[in-house]
């Protein structure tokens, strides 16, 4: 949550609703919305139920929070992987098995 908060990351749905203001107030509307938001990210097992009864024959991929990563490993990590990239595009081509009379 810190690392979504901090680089302002999240999942986006645009959700519209319409009901007589007199019925649903403020505390409703927000309780509906928070009720709205548990059912998508999995809880009260939504998603299981909607796959057994359509008789889906998978496991649903639920989301998970993001890992914590000080921001400093980040970019050092970053730059190990822009090496890494470069040493197969410098170097790639010496591990490569390019015999064209391996199989004649």
């Amino acid at each position: 949550e810190k690392t979504l908060a901090g680089l302002a990351i999240g999942k986006t749905i645009t959700l519209t609703s319409t009901y007589d203001h007199r019925v649903i107030q403020g505390a409703g509307s927000g309780e509906f919305l928070k009720i709205v938001h548990e059912l998508l990210i999995g809880k009260r097992s939504f998603y299981e139920d909607i796959f057994a009864e359509l008789r889906i024959p998978y496991i649903p991929i639920h989301w998970n929070p993001d890992i914590s990563v000080d921001l400093a490993s980040a970019v050092d990590k970053t730059a190990r992987v822009q090496e890494l990239i470069n040493s197969y595009r410098v170097r790639g081509h010496l591990m490569a098995d390019i015999d064209p009379l391996e199989y004649v």
